[in-house]
């Protein structure tokens, strides 16, 4: 798996929105991934159509539905098998 992802953001834009925006640096030549897929709630969820966003100039910025208590799994879709997930592992306040 090639790439990284460095760093990510993640905050409450306001009560029913969170927006996520980061970096996507590919240490290979090829280009890393161009779909940025957010799941809540486990991975067999999808948080809606916002949630896939096109990785532009390396880096990208998204809005989904949820709150601030939410468990987020970020998954950078890159070409074939090639992945890259980061969690938001946080506890409930």
């Amino acid at each position: 798996m090639s790439g990284l992802v460095f760093p990510i953001s993640i905050f409450p834009t306001s009560e029913k929105l969170i927006t996520i925006s980061g970096d996507v640096k590919d240490s290979a030549a090829a280009p890393l991934s161009r779909r940025v897929i957010v799941y809540k709630k486990g991975i067999e969820t999808v948080v809606y159509a916002s949630a896939q966003s096109s990785v532009e100039d390396g880096s990208f910025t998204m809005q989904v539905n949820g709150n601030r208590n939410d468990r987020l799994r970020i998954v950078m879709v890159g070409d074939g098998e090639n992945s890259l997930v980061f969690e938001n592992v946080r506890e409930p306040l």
